[in-house]
């Protein structure tokens, strides 16, 4: 029941617009509104250095305004398992030295752009090298990433993500950080 609850709150809330508490006349009219929308994909493994150092809100703000965006999804969380946000419960992207989701949401609300939040659910790379016990496993017990994996010849490209079941404690660390981000 708690999972369930945690997967509708994380929907809720990923697909509000900025303003929480904004009442929508229309209830059609936030669909209709995202007709300039930008997904900012942010998929940054620890590999990655200086996360957001050249983030200036004036010049985002131009971007999007120049755009004509009307929409944008913000990263909360993405597949290598780091937040984009000074947390207690997950980890900070260890790149990033500064709330840069935090300093988006800002910047579009001060612009009237809609924002939603983009959290990772069922791929989180680290999150299953800490407990591989949350990975989805075949009716024999096997699993298909780490069989590709373990078969892999030494000039054969791969990448892909571990599939995590999203019930137990893995969805308690869903709903954890999904109220952590609600809170704040």
């Amino acid at each position: 029941m708690r999972f369930q609850t945690a997967l509708i709150v994380s929907i809720f809330i990923f697909s509000c617009n900025s303003e929480i508490n904004e009442e929508v006349k229309n209830p059609g009219e936030q669909l209709r509104e995202g007709t300039r929308q930008i997904h900012l994909d942010f998929h940054t493994s620890e590999a990655i250095d200086n996360i957001g150092e050249q983030f200036k809100k004036q010049q985002f703000q131009e971007a999007l305004l120049t755009g004509r965006v009307n929409s944008i999804n913000i990263f909360a969380k993405g597949h290598h398992s780091w937040s984009y946000y000074p947390t207690e419960i997950g980890k900070m992207h260890p790149g990033l030295d500064f709330d840069l989701m935090g300093a988006q949401i800002e910047a579009c609300r001060e612009i009237g752009i809609k924002v939603q939040l983009y959290f990772s659910v069922g791929w989180s790379a680290n999150d299953v090298k800490e407990h591989p016990e949350w990975a989805v496993l075949r009716k024999d017990g096997s699993n298909d990433f780490r069989d590709r994996l373990r078969n892999l010849g030494p000039d054969d490209n791969f990448y892909g993500w571990e599939y995590l079941e999203p019930s137990g404690t893995y969805a308690e660390l869903i709903l954890s950080q999904t109220e952590e981000i609600l809170q704040n």
